[in-house]
């Protein structure tokens, strides 16, 4: 298994070459992989209320893999004044949410 953080900085691509060459790594040689990013991305897929064009994108990608979105609920991840957000993502390997969900109650 292997488990990994990433920051994706408003200012770079989503997702960053280095995340899909680790996903594809990991695809390839059927290691379980867990992602904690920070995307600065929006999107209900996570539990964001709303979405931006990075969600979006990241959406598409996490669709073309065998990641899911390990996210419950729809508390924000990121706070500062006024602004509260969910950008923060947890992504695991199709394998590993199965067991996550059986094992996990998620509480909204």
């Amino acid at each position: 298994m292997i488990i990994a953080s990433v920051y994706v900085a408003i200012e770079d691509q989503e997702p960053p070459p280095l995340m899909e060459k680790l996903v594809q790594h990991c695809t390839n040689n059927h290691i379980p992989l867990v992602l904690a990013c920070d995307t600065n991305a929006h999107h209900p897929a996570w539990g964001s209320v709303d979405y931006n064009h990075r969600g979006i994108i990241l959406s598409e990608y996490i669709a073309t893999t065998n990641l899911e979105v390990a996210n419950c609920g729809t508390e924000p991840t990121f706070c500062a004044g006024n602004k509260r957000t969910i950008i923060d993502v947890t992504l695991v390997d199709k394998v590993l949410y199965r067991d996550i969900r059986t094992s996990v109650a998620c509480l909204a």
